[in-house]
């Protein structure tokens, strides 16, 4: 995940195998967040090193853009707590 210093949050990967695979396929550690302004290449050392079946960069991104939600939704509770239904703190 990316939680940045003005508030912005980004999923990179739902789990470490799969950002994992974000590197060996070529893809900087941020460029998930800043966009990928480049055609990446795979990186062979670091494909050896990754778990499992190979993944597509796009097929990870879409995984880890539909856990955005709940990751805004956590960190909202963890900066501000839960309440109840009046708005008011628990």
């Amino acid at each position: 995940m990316f939680l940045g210093s003005e508030g912005q949050l980004a999923v990179l990967a739902r789990n470490l195998g799969d950002y994992l695979w974000l590197l060996a396929n070529g893809v900087g550690p941020l460029e998930p967040v800043g966009g990928l302004n480049r055609e990446p290449h795979p990186i062979p050392a670091l494909v050896a090193l990754a778990p499992g079946e190979p993944r597509s960069t796009e097929a990870i991104l879409a995984d880890a853009e539909n856990l955005l939600e709940d990751l805004e939704e956590f960190v909202e509770e963890a900066c501000n707590g839960p309440f109840d239904d009046d708005g008011e703190p628990i």
